[in-house]
C-alpha cells in the first residue's frame, strides 16, 4: 500500500501537514480519518486542499497499490485518482492491491478496460451512480461482499482469473455480467436483483456457487457455459428466467421459482435435476445427453443456512409447474414428474415413447356436460387429451356451435397438426405409459389415437367407417358403459322380436289325430309348422312367450342354442343374436379391464 510515512514517497517531496486530520480535529468525521495518527494519503484524499492531492497523485503510477478506505469519492476526484494508473503499453488502467472497504463514490465509478494484479477488496462500498468494470481483468482475489450498488454496474466482458465473491449484496438497478469470463471460484450468494439481472454469454469454468439469490425482473443465463457448477439456486425470480442455448458441462441441480422459465435449446451434456415453482417452462429444442429430470418442487426453498426463502408471487398463482413445450426435444433421457402437461407441445418430439412422466402429471380435458348440435345433444366422453387435439379440434370445427365450445383455440403463431401426426404422438405417448404400468392413463391416449384415426381424411374410407362402428358401439373397447348401453337394447330388440315374429303358434312336438274304422284305430302324429304363426299380433304379446325368448336371448349372449323351436325369421334373428350380443359383451369386459389392469 502507499503510505506518507514510508519511503515510497520521492524524496523531493515534502509531506504536508496533516494536523488537521488528527484525532480531535476531525472527531466528528463519519468516513473521513480516524486514529491519532494518518495512515495514508489516499485513506485522507477526500480531505486533501489542491496542492496536498496534486503532491498525492504524483506518488501514484501504474501497477501501485491503491487504499481509498473509508473514504467519500466524488467521479471528478476519482477519475483523477484513476488516470494515474493508466499504463500507455497496455492501454488500460493497471493496479497492484486495491482496497475501496467502506468506500462510498457519489458518481459514477469507471473502473473499465483495468487490470488488477494484486487483491481487490470492495468490502461495504457504495455505489451511488453506475458501476462500470467492462473489460476488466482481476489477476487474484476479488471481493464484492455487502457492496451496494444503486445505478446499475456492468462487468461485460471482464475475467475473473481467481475467486470471485458476490455476496450479501444489493443491485439496485440493472446488473450486467455479458461475456464475462470467471475461471477461478465464483460465489453469487444471498444477493437482490432489483432490475435486471444479466449472465447472457457469461462463461464459467471454475466452480460457480449460485445459491440464495432474489430478483425482481429478468434473469438471463442465454448462451451461458457452465462448466463446473454443481448446484445453481435456490432462485426467487419475479420475472422470467432464461436459460436459452446455456451449456452444462457438469451435473447440476437447479432451483428457480419464477413464473417462468425457459431452456430453448440448452444443451445438458451430464445428468441434471431440474426442481422448479410456479414457472412456466419452455424445453423446446433442448439437448440431453443423460437423464435429465424436471420436477416440480412441493415446498419453499431454503437457503444452505436452513432458512426459507421468501417468495412474492401473487397470491392467485400455485406453486405448479407448467411445461409448455417439448418439441424438437430427444425425449428418451427426460423426465417427467408432478407437472401439468395441459398446454405443453408434445409434436415435434423425438423418441416420445421413451419419455418418463411420473407422479401427478396432470393433462389437458375434454369439454364438460352436455352440448347441443343442433337439435342432437352432445357429450364428450371424459377423457385426458393432448393440447394439440384441443387446438385441432378448435381451428377445424365451428366455434359458434355449442357442441365444440370448449376446445382451447391455438394462438396465432401455433399451427395445429394434422390428425395423422397426432395419433403418432398419441400412440407414442401411450406406449411411454403402458412401459410405465400406468395402463388406466394409456387408455385415454388410445381412446386419443383412434379418435385421430377415425378422422384421419388420408386413410381408406373401409377403415374409418370401422373405426366408427368401433366408436359407436363401445368407445374403441374403453366405454364398458357405451358396450353395455348397446348389449341392453340388443337384448331388448331380440325379446321383442322373437315375441312377435320368432316364437311358433303351438309348442308342443307332435300333434296327434285318429280314425276309427271298423274294429280298427288309425292314429297320425304331426310335428307342427314353424312358419305357421297366425296368432293376431294382441294375442301374441303373453308372459309365456315373453318367457321363451328371453331363455333363447340368454343363451344367444354366451353363444348356446336354446333348442327352442322357432319361425323361420326367428332362426335369423337367433343367429344374428348370438353373433352381436357375445361380441357387445366382450367389449363391456374389455372396457372394464381396460380401467382396472396393473
Amino acid at each position: 500500500m502507499i503510505d506518507v510515512m514510508t519511503p515510497h514517497t520521492p524524496p523531493q517531496v515534502e509531506p504536508p501537514d496533516w494536523h488537521h486530520c488528527a484525532s480531535g480535529a476531525n472527531s466528528s468525521d463519519p468516513v473521513g480519518c480516524r486514529g491519532v495518527v494518518v495512515a495514508s494519503y489516499g485513506r485522507c484524499l477526500s480531505h486533501l486542499d489542491t496542492d496536498e492531492k496534486n503532491t498525492y497523485l504524483s506518488t501514484l503510477s501504474p501497477g501501485d497499490d491503491l487504499d481509498l478506505r473509508a473514504t467519500d469519492l466524488s467521479e471528478s476526484l476519482l477519475d483523477e485518482v484513476l488516470s494515474e494508473f493508466y499504463d500507455p503499453t497496455l492501454r488500460r488502467k493497471r493496479f497492484g492491491e486495491v482496497d475501496f472497504t467502506e468506500t462510498t463514490i457519489e458518481g459514477d465509478a469507471n473502473f473499465s478496460q483495468s487490470q488488477f494484479d494484486g487483491e481487490a477488496t470492495f468490502y461495504l462500498t457504495r455505489f451511488l451512480g453506475s458501476a462500470k468494470f467492462n473489460d476488466t481483468k482481476f489477476q487474484k482475489y476479488i471481493s464484492f461482499e455487502a457492496a451496494t450498488f444503486l445505478n446499475g454496474s456492468f462487468f461485460g466482458r471482464a475475467e475473473f482469473m481467481s475467486e470471485s465473491y458476490f455476496g450479501n449484496l444489493e443491485f439496485k438497478s440493472t446488473a450486467g455480467f455479458g461475456n464475462a469470463i470467471f475461471r477461478g471460484h465464483t460465489y453469487f450468494f444471498d444477493l437482490s436483483f432489483q432490475e435486471d439481472g444479466y449472465f447472457a454469454n457469461a462463461t464459467f469454468l471454475g466452480p460457480l456457487e449460485f445459491t440464495g439469490c432474489t430478483a425482481k425482473d429478468v434473469v438471463d443465463f442465454s448462451n451461458a457455459a457452465f462448466h463446473s457448477t454443481p448446484k445453481l439456486g435456490p432462485l426467487i425470480a419475479s420475472g422470467p428466467v432464461d436459460f436459452s442455448l446455456a451449456t452444462f458441462e457438469a451435473p447440476i441441480e437447479i432451483e428457480v421459482a419464477s413464473t417462468e422459465v425457459t431452456f430453448r435449446r440448452t444443451r445438458w451434456k451430464s445428468k441434471a435435476t431440474v426442481r422448479l415453482r410456479y414457472a412456466k417452462v419452455d424445453l423446446s429444442e433442448a439437448f440431453f445427453e443423460y437423464p435429465v429430470a424436471v420436477t416440480m418442487k412441493a415446498d419453499r426453498f431454503q437457503k444452505d443456512s436452513g432458512n426459507v426463502m421468501r417468495e412474492a408471487f401473487h397470491p392467485s398463482l400455485t406453486p405448479s409447474v407448467r411445461l409448455t413445450s417439448v418439441r424438437g426435444v430427444d425425449a428418451a433421457h427426460l423426465v417427467l414428474t408432478d407437472l401439468d402437461l395441459s398446454s405443453c407441445i408434445f409434436s415435434g418430439a423425438f423418441h416420445l415413447d421413451q419419455i418418463r412422466m411420473e407422479g401427478e402429471c396432470t393433462y389437458s380435458r375434454t369439454p364438460h356436460g352436455v352440448r347441443r348440435q343442433g337439435l342432437r345433444p352432445t357429450r364428450w366422453t371424459p377423457r385426458r387429451t393432448i393440447a394439440e387435439e384441443h387446438f385441432w379440434r378448435a381451428r377445424n370445427h365451428a366455434s359458434g356451435i355449442s357442441a365444440w365450445r370448449g376446445w382451447t383455440t391455438p394462438g396465432l403463431s401455433v399451427q395445429p397438426s394434422t390428425p395423422s401426426v397426432l395419433s403418432a404422438t398419441y400412440r407414442q405417448l401411450r406406449k411411454s405409459l403402458e412401459d410405465g404400468k400406468n395402463e388406466p392413463d394409456a387408455a385415454d391416449f388410445y381412446y386419443g389415437e383412434m379418435e385421430m384415426r377415425r378422422h384421419d381424411k388420408s386413410r381408406p374410407h373401409g377403415e374409418r367407417t370401422l373405426l366408427w362402428i368401433y366408436w359407436i358401439t363401445s368407445g374403441y373397447g374403453l366405454r364398458a358403459s357405451r358396450a353395455l348401453g348397446w348389449l341392453l337394447l340388443a337384448v331388448i330388440a331380440t325379446m321383442v322380436s322373437l315375441v312377435l315374429w320368432g316364437i311358433p303358434n303351438d309348442t308342443k312336438d307332435l300333434a296327434s289325430t285318429g280314425r276309427i274304422a271298423g274294429s280298427r284305430l288309425t292314429l297320425t302324429s304331426e310335428k307342427p309348422d314353424p312358419a305357421a304363426l297366425k296368432v293376431p299380433y294382441s294375442e301374441r304379446v303373453t308372459t309365456e312367450r315373453f318367457e321363451k325368448a328371453l331363455q333363447v336371448t340368454l343363451n344367444s349372449v354366451i353363444f348356446r342354442s336354446s333348442g327352442q323351436d322357432l319361425t323361420p325369421q326367428g332362426i335369423y334373428i337367433e343367429m344374428f343374436s348370438r353373433l352381436s350380443e357375445p361380441v357387445l359383451l366382450g367389449l363391456s369386459v374389455l372396457a372394464v379391464r381396460g380401467r382396472v389392469k396393473r
